[in-house]
């Protein structure tokens, strides 16, 4: 790290050169502008920083990581994309605030809002402090990268996270998106000493990677949208007990190619398996009620038994 650097004011050839090139169309923020620059260059500051800069970085990275490891947290709980949109939008929120505190920016704002001081003074005073320092600059983005590497060191394999239900068991509340997706995915029968009971819309939506799914006997219900948009999703089996599939329960699984309906099942919801463009047929029990939309835009062919 360099000791802090001590500036000299511009000399008159400078000041002469500068005023020279001035005219009609130079605002007074210009020339100011002109003026910063020309100062940082000649004492040799194009890339320091003074303690003020650092502190503003090192809050805004703070804010920042907080705001990322919640949106990553939302993405990994609900698999929605607009989250990861947030992100990007986010980094560049944080590319154009790091921009502004540049040592010409505020320089500048430091004259302007100091009217009254001499700007050869105010210029030396800001930067008597600044420093090169390279390390200084990676500590300010710490906050963002602990943030960020947290959150996926978090999500690097699937978590199940489990809620209390009020049939008596637990409910499967969420099943988190990872970095290193599980093809077979097996839940369990019990949590905490009591059965698993039921399973929450939207558990499974949208997401990939995940080709079998074993269900635990104790439920009753495949709720609407529980699996909708699993493309990877390839065959299932929905175990005796279930009564009801719910409206979008399969929806856009393309690569869904078996599924074993149970004689318990009494109703399949509309668009249950819509666009399911490999489930060819279906054995359904003789009693269940299919909705007219439950099979729209998809090939196949229903069997009573």
């Amino acid at each position: 790290m360099k000791e802090p650097v001590l500036a000299n004011p511009l000399d008159q050839e400078a000041k002469k050169f500068l005023f020279e090139s001035v005219d009609s169309k130079t605002t007074e923020i210009k020339l100011l502008e002109s003026y910063v620059d020309i100062f940082i260059e000649k004492n040799g500051l194009q890339n320091y920083e003074t303690n003020d800069i650092r502190k503003r970085k090192f809050l805004a990275s703070l804010v920042l990581a907080a705001v990322a490891f919640l949106e990553i947290v939302y993405m990994a709980l609900y698999h929605n994309p607009v989250a990861l949109i947030l992100i990007i939008f986010e980094i560049i929120f944080y590319i154009l605030f790091f921009r502004r505190q540049s040592l010409k920016k505020y320089l500048v704002r430091e004259v302007v809002r100091r009217p009254d001081d001499i700007l050869d003074n105010i210029l030396i005073s800001q930067v008597s402090g600044a420093k090169d320092d390279g390390a200084g600059r990676v500590f300010t983005l710490a906050p963002l990268l602990i943030a960020v590497a947290a959150a996926l060191l978090i999500f690097l394999k699937p978590h199940m996270i489990f809620e209390n239900s009020a049939a008596g068991g637990y409910a499967l509340r969420y099943y988190t998106m990872s970095l290193v997706p599980e093809r077979n995915v097996v839940i369990p029968e019990s949590y905490k000493g009591k059965p698993v009971v039921e399973i929450r819309g939207s558990v499974f939506r949208y997401l990939s990677g995940i080709e079998t799914v074993v269900l635990p006997s104790g439920i009753t219900e495949i709720r609407g949208n529980t699996f909708e948009g699993c493309s990877d999703l390839r065959e299932i089996d929905i175990p005796e007990g279930v009564t009801r599939i719910g409206g979008h329960a399969f929806c856009d699984c393309s690569s869904l190619q078996r599924v074993s309906i149970p004689s318990t099942v009494k109703e399949i919801g509309s668009s249950a398996f819509r666009r399911c463009s490999w489930l060819w047929s279906i054995d359904i029990p003789s009693g269940c009620y299919v909705n007219s939309r439950a099979f729209k835009e998809s090939p196949t062919v229903i069997n009573y038994y």
